[in-house]
This record gives structure tokens, C-alpha cells and sequence, in this order.
């Protein structure tokens, strides 16, 4: 088993808007079991994520308390390597999808986020101006006027719910098109936890939770987008 409590060590800017529970538990918690969601497709990019299935074998006993740690990666095409694409990113989210357990109890504890690659890229600005010009019997006149806003260069939210028991996480891309956090390798690490029914064997196949990963690629006039999907579902039996 792979103890990954040094990838779980959250400081309070990682933490989700969620606020009920804590993090405390995710150190005694080993990944006992891992997958990948990988997928292709030249020349917008590519998506990866190892999702580590975590049970707390410290403190339960009955290992009813699960958890998924999944670390993953964005390329979009103008990042890898021998293809010549102007492919960048557009968009990502992330689920970890507890209520499609078949478990009798589903008791969604809390998720959080960590950023590993760039984060938000600082900010972009967009800037504006106008002109008009007028005359005032033989005078000519003329006047200008301008504005700007900043933004994230990319956003992050939190779409999850503990009642409904799921965790949802979205990042959108405000950047320049052809700038830093279009163009760059993005990577990040949600992970959540659960506490579920005891399994045993005679329940026979079980679901416990499914995952998923999807990203959205923009051209290089950052336009119209084409979005990747992989996903899977843990499941226990004997």
C-alpha cells in the first residue's frame, strides 16, 4: 500500500468553499488501489489523472471511510512534443461522483483542491478606448476616452455538495489567447472523502464511486472548442 498522506497536506488556501468536517484524517489514509483516466485525440490535447483509492486503515477498522486523491494533468497541443498544433487550453473540470455509490450510506465528508502547476497565471487585462470628434462652427473638436478591467487569468470554482454528496471542481481559462496559462501544461490535485456502509461479500458487485475528467482546447484565435471526457467507476467485490 502507498502511503500519500505528504501529497494530502492542505493549508487553508487549498480548501474548498466547502467547510463542514476537516482534513485531519486524510494522514492515516493509504492508497490501497490505483487507475488511470487517460485520453487522446491530435490535435487539440491531452488529459491524465491517477486516481488513488484511499482507505483510512488507522481509524476504521471496517475500512468504511474512503477517500480519492487524483492528481491530474492538461496538455493542450501546442505543448506536446512533435505536434504541430496551436491547440491551448480553454477549460477543466473535475468530479468525484459519490452518489453514484450503490452503498446503502453515503456520508460525503469534505473535498479540497491543491494547485501543482501554474495556478491562475496572475491576471489579464483587457482594455478598451473610443474616439469621436465633432465641430463647433469652424472649430474642430476631438475627444477620447478610455477604459480596462482586470480578471484571474484563470478562475476556479468549487461546484460541490456535501448534501447531495459529490464534489465538483471547474477551472476556466480568462487568459490572453496565446499567453501563459493558454499555452502551458496545467496540473492539479483533488481528492475528497466518503464514509460508506461496511462492504462485505455478500453484497456481491458494488459501486462506490466514479470519477471524472474533462477539458476543453481552443484554437490559436481562441474560438470554438473541442472537449475530452475520461472517466471510471471504483467498485468493491469479493
Amino acid at each position: 500500500m502507498q502511503e500519500v498522506s505528504d501529497k494530502l497536506e492542505a493549508s487553508d488556501d487549498d480548501l474548498s468553499t466547502q467547510t463542514a468536517g476537516n482534513l485531519d484524517s486524510l494522514e492515516n489514509m493509504e492508497a490501497a488501489h490505483d487507475f488511470p483516466l487517460e485520453h487522446q485525440v491530435y490535435p487539440h490535447g491531452r488529459i491524465s489523472s491517477t486516481c488513488y483509492w484511499l482507505q483510512d486503515t488507522v481509524n476504521s477498522d471496517e475500512a468504511t471511510l474512503h477517500g480519492f486523491h487524483t492528481p491530474m494533468t492538461i496538455e493542450p497541443g501546442t505543448q506536446v512534443k512533435d505536434w504541430d498544433s496551436n491547440w491551448q487550453n480553454k477549460s477543466v473540470r473535475k468530479k468525484h461522483l459519490w452518489d453514484k455509490s450503490e452503498m446503502n450510506f453515503v456520508d460525503v465528508r469534505n473535498g479540497y483542491w491543491r494547485p501543482a502547476g501554474p495556478s491562475d497565471g496572475g491576471s489579464s487585462t483587457e482594455s478598451y478606448s473610443v474616439s469621436a470628434s465633432f465641430s463647433l462652427t469652424d472649430l474642430g473638436v476631438s475627444t477620447s476616452m478610455s477604459w480596462g478591467y482586470t480578471n484571474p487569468a484563470m478562475e476556479r470554482s468549487d461546484n460541490s455538495s456535501e448534501w447531495d454528496n459529490y464534489c465538483d471542481w471547474s477551472w476556466n481559462i480568462n487568459d490572453r489567447c496565446g499567453d501563459s496559462v493558454r499555452t502551458s501544461t496545467l496540473t492539479m490535485e483533488p481528492s475528497s472523502k466518503c464514509e460508506q456502509t461496511d462492504y462485505d461479500c455478500g453484497m456481491g458487485e458494488r459501486d462506490i464511486c466514479s470519477l471524472e475528467l474533462k477539458a476543453t482546447f481552443t484554437d490559436g484565435s481562441c474560438g470554438d472548442g473541442y472537449w475530452l471526457k475520461s472517466w471510471d467507476t471504483a467498485y468493491k467485490h469479493c
